[in-house]
């Protein structure tokens, strides 16, 4: 049990491969496990963005030796610019490879386990010297490890740049107020079913957590700054874009892109104003009434319009929003979505900020949730990094799913051997009452069985005793026969 408790609880930290795509794809949802033992003052009360090296002087790739020097900026802003050493186990102590690592610039060294083993059971102890590491040391196993060395030697630069997020959750910081940004379009159905289904959970988390629409804009890839044209389902002359998909529920990039920015501005407005309940029930009444109330959904202005108006918003002060944001003052003319627009700048620059590729994506705190957008998965989340959790947070709220499943089945073994202990117990005491049953009543005689038991052991003993004499004199055959009849009876009875 102590085993499987260890093995559940040990693993206390991931490594997420954000780039490049063709070797992410090599590892299950981008991930690799990784194990750590604090050694020195190395703090693990964080996550960070870094880039994987190799020191290129070091054949073994050991890091037992003087290492280049890399001099990484640390801003905390850009923690892209992060260098992490990635280094093979062996050679020389943990200690002396941070040490190394740490000399020449690194914030943090990762090691390849040398072995075919679990690096759970793994032990980076300091050796005694460790008083001046700074830098944090971890372990990923052999098979990850190896993969991603192969990569570093088998490319040349830039393409060998390989970036990778550390996540520490052993020491996950709580918030009293959390930041969820929530990246859609105002055209995907999906999206508004996730929206809708989240705008209850919003609202009981009360003043807990600041909900922020992101819309979603790309850029065309026949951009050109210098000489920018007119682009099909985009404005701004090419430099924002909505690509209508087959799920879309229209094919006007343009439609999509005001919607976006009249949704933008009426969030804007109720959130100066207090009053955010407005613009969730707007999302939720367009999505009802626009996009599927009819066979032939009225994705348009009108229908938009009539939404702004059935709760008392006027489609003036909207339309004054978008206009000002392209830098006009009115919407009169067509010609304004040439113009740059303020809204979709700062949208675009959310989208660059977290290097996201797909959609819908969610934000927690300014990081990027991975993997496959749930409500469940978003709601846990938030409820893992409050201070104060609302009553219907889940205890194991922020637990991985893949945690989550090992406590399950740990739970579920611990079940079955209770189950088990107590059915031996009944079954025992059962079999003893039934036996006292029998004594009680006379069914069951030990007395006279152990008796007659005893009494057949010495009849058999000297029966015994006979028939070897009997055997060592040819001239009793008969004899013989009749006296192995006898302790053959005898032995059958005693059975």
């Amino acid at each position: 049990m102590y085993i499987l408790l260890s093995y559940i609880f040990i693993t206390l930290c991931d490594v997420t491969i954000i780039g490049p795509d063709d070797l992410s794809s090599q590892f299950n949802n981008k991930q690799i496990e990784m194990t750590f033992d604090k050694i020195g003052k190395s703090s693990y009360d964080f996550y960070t963005r870094g880039e994987l090296f190799l020191d290129p002087d070091n054949s073994k790739i050991e890091a037992c030796h003087t290492l280049t020097t890399k001099n990484p900026s640390l801003d905390v802003q850009f923690q892209e610019n992060f260098k992490i050493l990635i280094a093979k186990r062996g050679g020389c102590s943990f200690v002396h490879k941070a040490r190394n690592a740490q000399k020449a610039g690194y914030s943090m060294i990762l090691i390849v386990n040398n072995l075919q083993t679990n690096i759970k059971n793994v032990i980076m102890s300091d050796d005694g010297s460790g008083s001046d590491i700074h830098i944090p040391i971890a372990m990923i196993s052999l098979d990850d490890g190896t993969k991603l060395i192969n990569y570093l030697q088998s490319n040349k630069p830039p393409n060998n740049k390989i970036i990778v997020e550390i996540n520490f959750l052993k020491t996950k910081e709580e918030y009293k107020n959390i930041e969820v940004k929530f990246f859609f379009s105002s055209s995907e159905l999906k999206a508004y079913e996730l929206f809708n289904s989240l705008t209850q959970y919003i609202h009981q988390f009360s003043n807990q957590v600041n909900f922020v629409p992101i819309y979603v804009v790309h850029r065309a890839p026949i951009y050109d700054e210098d000489n920018p044209i007119r682009v099909v389902n985009c404005v701004s002359k090419g430099k924002y874009c909505y690509f209508p998909k087959e799920t879309t529920i229209t094919k006007d990039g343009q439609a999509i892109i005001k919607e976006d920015l009249r949704q933008k501005c009426l969030y804007d407005i109720t959130k100066k104003s207090d009053n955010l309940n407005a613009f969730f029930n707007y999302v939720k009444n367009f999505h009802s009434e626009c996009l599927i109330k009819e066979i032939k959904p009225k994705f348009n202005d009108n229908c938009a319009n009539n939404v702004l108006k059935s709760l008392g918003y006027s489609v003036t002060n909207i339309d004054a929003c978008i206009a000002a944001s392209y830098n006009v003052k009115d919407l009169i003319s067509n010609t304004y979505i040439d113009n740059d627009n303020s809204i979709l700048k700062k949208e675009y620059d959310e989208i660059l900020k977290y290097k996201l590729t797909t959609f819908p994506a969610v934000t927690i705190n300014n990081k990027p949730l991975k993997g496959i957008i749930k409500e469940s998965k978003i709601i846990d989340e938030v409820c893992h990094l409050l201070k104060i959790r609302p009553g219907f947070c889940s205890p194991m709220s922020g637990m991985s799913s893949n945690r989550r499943k090992k406590i399950l089945i740990v739970i579920l073994i611990c079940l079955l051997v209770v189950i088990n202990i107590l059915i031996f117990f009944i079954c025992r005491k059962y079999i003893i009452e039934r036996i006292n049953e029998r004594i009680e009543h006379g069914g069951l005689d030990l007395d006279s069985r152990i008796k007659n038991v005893i009494g057949n052991y010495f009849s058999l003993n000297k029966l015994n005793n006979d028939y070897v004499k009997m055997k060592n004199n040819p001239s009793s055959s008969n004899d013989l026969q009749n006296q192995k009849g006898k302790v053959v009876d005898i032995a059958v009875e005693m059975s």
